[in-house]
């Protein structure tokens, strides 16, 4: 099912970062990643607004990230009916999820920065032929 969005908001209300201490050195850094949309939505008028909880953690644990807001959405009647239907029915559209999921990879990723920590999402592995080297980008 396809929504039509007027206009898309997000507004934290929450935010909790830390850089844990790291005892352990290692190569691999796995990333959970939990997102967690309310089922206690609201409606005013053409405007719907969504709950959602993030949670990140990091294997070895070096990395915590909670984030706390709504996703504020503008849309038709049609939609908000459509909408509502589905959330009352424990549903949530890809569409929504997806909006909140990019959210929450782009900010936890700027926060993370400020942590000090590298960039979590690897771009491209590339082999330099003039070093003789791998090089790894980040996002």
């Amino acid at each position: 099912m396809e929504i039509q969005i007027k206009n898309v908001q997000f507004r934290l209300e929450a935010i909790h970062a830390e850089r844990l201490p790291n005892p352990q050195a290692s190569n691999v850094l796995n990333i959970i990643f939990n997102v967690s949309i309310g089922s206690n939505f609201s409606i005013k008028g053409e405007v719907v607004e969504l709950p959602f909880t993030i949670s990140i953690t990091s294997t070895p644990p070096i990395l915590s990230i909670s984030l706390r807001g709504s996703l504020v959405l503008q849309l038709s009647q049609s939609d908000i009916e459509k909408l509502s239907k589905l959330l009352s029915e424990g549903k949530v559209p890809m569409q929504i999820q997806t909006l909140i999921t990019q959210y929450a990879i782009f900010e936890s990723g700027l926060i993370a920065r400020e942590l000090g920590l590298p960039p979590i999402i690897p771009i491209q592995l590339q082999h330099d032929r003039n070093r003789n080297v791998e090089v790894k980008y980040y996002a």
